[in-house]
């Protein structure tokens, strides 16, 4: 009998499992192509490891964060098996090892099967990062794989009596610290979770302490290191074979926060929520050979994105009230650290040992100007973040933000839909890559052909916008770009040789760019582009009478020349340069029919023979037909019931727990909820510094370990209260 509860116990974990993840494989995904920091960067850094060349060729992005999602992203593409259901097996197989552990602490089988279907069907894991491709999909789970393993760990030595290191101690051992290393190398502010770490490890070794077993205690931690920093060393192997480096993350290189940092030595007392001022940038020119080589992007229209981005997304992405914030012409710390690392590219320097080394050279020269020639200068933390950070008089809000966290994260997005961004290209290629269906796009289509005269308007000077993208599909051309001077305009107004082709509104749909007015637009019009032959367009923003021509950033001007040029294509590509003097690629050209063709670079056509791809509708599944997202409305139906009574069942529960002197359950709820609240509290403290919104998709780690301690407590006390 005992055999037959066994395997059925079992069984239900499979078929549960297994229906979780058919579920899976129906959640559609969607996708910012033009977020090259984000979606598309992991997925063209997990393309290029599913190939066997590691990061690829090196650029601007390649080493700003950490390879851990991009390296699961590219096994999926590997081993062939579609990203969701590669998604779903880490679900399933940290929450069985959750449950697993539950088990040896005598949770009832029927609770933990309960338990196991409605964590691993847990909803908000897609709606919060709005079904996207991003690193917090995976970021919870591996957390939990960390906790779970610590608690196997203790609970071997200290209940189990073992007094050596064994096969099965040693096996979580090595759990705990590959887990440490994939949470590492996941994100960049991972240090939240250290403090949790710390207490847990001090007391593990008191408990050790007390059972007079610290020599294990040490051994065990020997070997947690050591497994930790040869996976490490792993890492810093491949980077150093592929770009002759062993940093791992460029923004932790010392010689590289050293030179960032030192750019804050000539601030100004108004610079409360900024980067560098204008002044303070002339200032940095004038006595810094290095920073002067930054010049030429620092008044560019591509710097000027990079403030409108952070000023529109200071006014509105955060929840205080900043709608009427000067920051117009200022950029926010937040963007700062992104436009630089792109100057620094700008500026020439082109690999990871350049790059440090110009870092090095800025910042000491910036110092020994304030040593020597100038007073004022203001002491600098040698840090990423805002240099306000270590002023604590900035913190007077952030209990009202902790209050505020606690209950965003409860409400975390609900949504059960998204929509897919152009190009539509990238699309179809990812999907094909993944094998995933992704959300249908919702492109405004405004067909216009009539002609423009110019003459009606009077024509202003200044150029509020510019146009950042441009691509061609389905026999249509797609632009999009920003206005941002501030104020509103009425129409954008795409023509070419003098026959307007596309008028739209302003509207903000580009879902990277908030405003305190709409500044971000995109147009789609029927076109047919003829390979080699050029494209006059011209891109104004109206505004009553006034008319005021949009610049084009530098690669949309070359791919409205709609040729290839083979010279300009391998010195303006440094990486393709690198490539060809490597002996990977005979010309550009072939790097091109590779790579080049699908990775929006310079000097290249809009479109040609070989690449004019047709698509067809068969990647796209919309919302209200798809399996996956049924299932997932059931859920989010099922822990919305569940959250009104949550804060109450921890309480009562955490009180059952100490009343039945259950010390061991007790420990496990309240390590889970120091998650939660180390989470919240880390989130608040961006929020409060204007480093990051109060967003679920920045929040979904502590969502998810708000409702993991609640459905823990809760099915912990109902297995105590049947307990015969």
């Amino acid at each position: 009998m005992q055999i037959f509860k066994l395997n059925f116990f079992y069984i239900a974990i499979l078929f549960i499992s297994l229906f979780k993840i058919s579920t899976a494989y129906f959640i559609p995904f969607s996708i910012l192509p033009n977020s090259p920091h984000d979606d598309f960067l992991f997925f063209n850094l997990g393309t290029y490891i599913s190939e066997f060349k590691w990061l690829g060729p090196y650029n601007n992005f390649t080493l700003i964060k950490g390879p851990v999602f991009p390296i699961f992203i590219g096994s999926s593409i590997m081993l062939q098996i579609p990203l969701r259901i590669f998604e779903a097996l880490l679900i399933v197989s940290s929450s069985f090892y959750f449950m697993l552990f539950l088990k040896k602490i005598n949770v009832k089988n029927y609770v933990l099967l309960f338990f196991f279907a409605v964590l691993i069907f847990f909803p908000f894991q897609y709606t919060s990062v709005e079904f996207r491709i991003l690193r917090q999909i995976i970021y919870p789970w591996i957390i939990l794989i960390i906790f779970t393993s610590l608690m196997n760990i203790a609970y071997i030595v200290l209940k189990e009596k073992v007094s050596k290191i064994n096969k099965k101690l040693l096996l979580h051992i090595f759990i705990l610290s590959s887990s440490i290393f994939t949470f590492h190398f996941t994100r960049e502010e991972g240090i939240w979770l250290f403090p949790f770490l710390f207490l847990v490890i001090l007391l593990i070794f008191y408990l050790f302490y007390k059972a007079l077993k610290t020599k294990l205690f040490i051994k065990i931690l020997f070997f947690s290191t050591l497994f930790f920093f040869l996976l490490t060393s792993l890492l810093k192997a491949f980077n150093y074979i592929a770009y002759e480096t062993i940093s791992i993350n460029e923004f932790k290189n010392s010689d590289y926060v050293y030179g960032y940092s030192s750019l804050f030595l000539f601030g100004e007392d108004d610079d409360t929520f900024y980067a560098p001022t204008k002044s303070s940038w002339e200032k940095m020119f004038m006595i810094s050979p290095a920073a002067a080589e930054l010049s030429k992007y620092i008044y560019s229209d591509a710097y000027k994105g990079w403030t409108a981005t952070g000023c529109n997304g200071l006014r509105n992405g955060h929840h205080r009230t900043l709608k009427t914030l000067d920051c117009d012409d200022r950029m926010v710390s937040a963007f700062f650290l992104w436009a630089i690392r792109d100057a620094i590219w700008e500026a020439g320097y082109q690999t990871p040992s350049d790059v440090f080394m110009y870092m090095r050279r800025l910042g000491d020269e910036l110092h020994n100007a304030c040593e020597i020639n100038y007073t004022g200068c203001k002491k600098v933390h040698q840090v990423m973040t805002p240099q306000y950070t270590f002023d604590f008089k900035r913190y007077s809000n952030l209990l009202e933000n902790l209050i505020l966290a606690f209950n965003l994260s409860r409400e975390s997005n609900r949504s059960n839909d998204a929509i897919s961004h152009p190009p539509e290209i990238k699309i179809y290629e990812i999907a094909k890559k993944i094998k995933a269906k992704a959300f249908p796009p919702k492109q405004e289509k405004l067909d216009i052909q009539e002609y423009f005269t110019i003459s009606d308007y009077i024509l202003g000077e200044t150029k509020p916008g510019f146009v950042d993208y441009i691509f061609y599909e389905g026999k249509r051309i797609v632009l999009s770009g920003w206005v941002f001077d501030g104020e509103p305009y009425e129409k954008i107004i795409s023509v070419i040789n003098g026959t307007k082709y596309c008028e739209v509104t302003p509207n903000g749909q580009r879902k990277d760019i908030t405003s305190k007015f709409n500044v971000g637009f995109q147009c789609s019009f029927k076109y047919d582009v003829i390979p080699g032959e050029k494209i006059d367009l011209d891109v104004y923003a109206l505004k009553g009478k006034n008319l005021f021509l949009l610049n084009k950033i530098k690669v949309v001007d070359s791919k409205l020349l709609n040729v290839f040029d083979e010279k300009c294509y391998v010195e303006e590509n440094i990486d393709v340069k690198d490539s060809i003097s490597n002996n990977l690629f005979s010309t550009g050209y072939e790097h091109y029919i590779k790579y080049g063709y699908k990775e929006n670079r310079i000097c290249t056509p809009l479109v040609d023979e070989i690449h004019n791809i047709k698509l067809d509708g068969s990647i796209y599944i919309p919302a209200e037909e798809n399996y996956g997202l049924k299932v997932n409305k059931i859920f989010i139906f099922i822990y919305s019931l569940l959250d009104t009574l949550s804060p109450y069942i921890i309480i009562f529960g955490l009180i059952f727990l100490l009343y039945k002197n259950l010390y061991l359950e007790l420990l496990i709820s309240g390590g889970l909820l120091s998650i939660f609240i180390l989470r919240l509290v880390l989130m608040s403290i961006m929020e409060t510094l204007y480093f990051a919104p109060l967003a679920p998709v920045y929040l979904l780690t502590a969502t998810f370990f708000y409702y993991l301690s609640f459905l823990t407590i809760l099915f912990i006390v109902i297995s105590n209260i049947y307990k015969k």
